[in-house]
């Protein structure tokens, strides 16, 4: 015979909980991965100076992911390094509302024209 009892409540919807929770993962988990693959390959064609190339991944990113601040910011830095000086307005248009620490902004101006550096408020 076997003398089996039923579970808490509490350990009944704690379960229910944690079960949902994974189920909601894996809903949310195929825009953020397919985001991840597009940011890897810009990365990589950013640094094969394939600029153009690595301006679409990064927006595959953004389609995946828009709020995505690394796309954003190399997206920007693609199109500044790009060698067409009339994206330079793109490039900025993705800097905006964004808020660069001490590193990135380091980095940005490596790239950005001067003229555009002064736009930019910074904060110590």
């Amino acid at each position: 015979m076997s003398s089996s009892q039923p579970y808490p409540i509490w350990v009944k919807v704690f379960t229910l909980i944690v079960i949902l929770a994974a189920l909601y993962s894996f809903y949310l988990s195929p825009p953020y991965l397919s985001a991840y693959k597009f940011l890897r390959l810009g990365d990589n064609l950013y640094s094969e100076k394939k600029y153009d190339e690595a301006i679409i991944a990064y927006g595959e990113t953004l389609n995946a992911v828009s709020s995505s601040k690394p796309a954003r910011f190399k997206t920007a830095m693609a199109f500044f390094l790009n060698g067409k000086p009339e994206d330079d307005e793109l490039g900025l248009a993705y800097l905006t509302d964004m808020e660069l620490d001490k590193y990135e902004w380091e980095k940005l101006i490596e790239v950005m024209p001067e003229k555009y550096q002064k736009e930019f408020e910074v904060k110590d």
